[in-house]
């Protein structure tokens, strides 16, 4: 795999299963899906790095990334961004393992193509992960869209006669949400937990659980893989010679981005006894005084007002070049008056 997919799995509370899941995905992937897989493990516990330290793989490399949790968030952020691009840079796919907590900022899953979100079927555990993801969606909105980013919920610990119990109605309204195959409650789990990776146990059961959950993530990395190739390239221009007229002698202008400029409305000449005034960029507009009474001013062209000729400025320079335009029109029209005797 060429395009590197991060992978998150997470939720605030402990005991879901998500070094589980965790450990056991980057298995399946490593082994079953020959791509090179970076576990990084944030937990106090550790749970998922010793999973794969007791079931080495080439394809596999685990690390042990605790996180300080300062008093300053961004600075705990900036920790855990740093390990994460640290430990998988020779990765195809990197999975971190975190309890979430509100010593992080919600912008780090941000940086995760996918996020996974155990959950068990109870009411209570169901509306906290609800309340979890929305919260997430609501304040990171602008971004989410922009980052094309996928959030899972993952069913863990269910009871096998229980799989029509399990509903999210609170997330359904997602366009970036799934629900993945369940991970079952399994009596002799602890007997199986260290052994192996469970999608190459002998228990079928198992086996074929963890199987069916892989295949459903590894389907998801691949459509965020196919989007990345299929997005189209942001290509900076690069600088070009623009040509001149071969009658002109201005010699030609060497620039990458658009140049703003702002012209003069106007530039009041010095009085003459006929009383002329010049304005610059606009016809020569000379007025005599008659004998009787002063001459009016001439009216300034509404062209004269079009300060603004490039489209690519964001809007706060709209309006201070804007607010420069409005200003020098109405000092020169104050000069004007004066010198005409207004």
């Amino acid at each position: 795999m060429t395009e590197k997919i991060k992978i998150l799995v997470t939720n605030q509370k402990g005991g879901v299963g998500k070094s589980t899941i965790s450990a056991n995905l980057a298995g399946f992937i490593a082994i079953d899906k020959n791509a090179k897989v970076s576990l990084v493990d944030f937990d106090k516990q550790g749970t998922s790095s010793v999973f794969i330290s007791k079931n080495p793989h080439t394809n596999i490399e685990s690390y042990k990334a605790g996180l300080s949790y300062q008093q300053n968030a961004n600075l705990t952020m900036l920790e855990a961004k740093v390990a994460l691009r640290r430990y998988g840079a020779q990765a195809d796919i990197t999975i971190a393992d975190l309890t979430w907590t509100f010593g992080l900022p919600y912008d780090f899953m941000l940086e995760f193509d996918l996020i996974i979100v155990p959950s068990s079927n109870s009411k209570v555990e169901i509306a906290s992960t609800e309340i979890f993801i929305l919260e997430y969606v609501q304040r990171m909105m602008v971004k989410l869209r922009q980052r094309e980013q996928l959030i899972l919920v993952v069913p863990s610990r269910v009871d096998r006669n229980q799989l029509n119990q399990i509903k999210f109605p609170g997330l359904e309204f997602l366009d970036n949400y799934s629900v993945c195959p369940p991970i079952y409650r399994i009596s002799q789990i602890n007997n199986e937990a260290l052994s192996d990776f469970w999608f190459r146990i002998d228990n079928g059961i198992i086996s074929e659980n963890m199987r069916e959950f892989g295949e459903f993530v590894y389907e998801k990395v691949l459509q965020i893989k196919k989007k990345k190739l299929d997005a189209p390239m942001v290509l900076l221009p690069r600088a070009t010679n623009i040509p001149t007229a071969s009658n002109t002698s201005v010699a030609p202008v060497t620039s990458v981005r658009p140049v703003i400029s702002v012209i003069p409305i106007a530039s009041v000449a010095p009085v003459s006894q006929a009383n002329e005034v010049h304005l610059e960029g606009a016809p020569e507009v000379s007025e005599k005084e008659p004998a009787s009474q002063p001459a009016k001013p001439a009216p300034i062209a509404s062209s004269q007002r079009e300060l603004i000729f490039f489209l690519n400025l964001d809007g706060r320079s709209l309006m201070f070049y804007a607010a420069i335009a409005s200003l020098t029109h109405c000092c020169n029209a104050l000069c004007r008056s004066i010198l005409l005797g207004i």
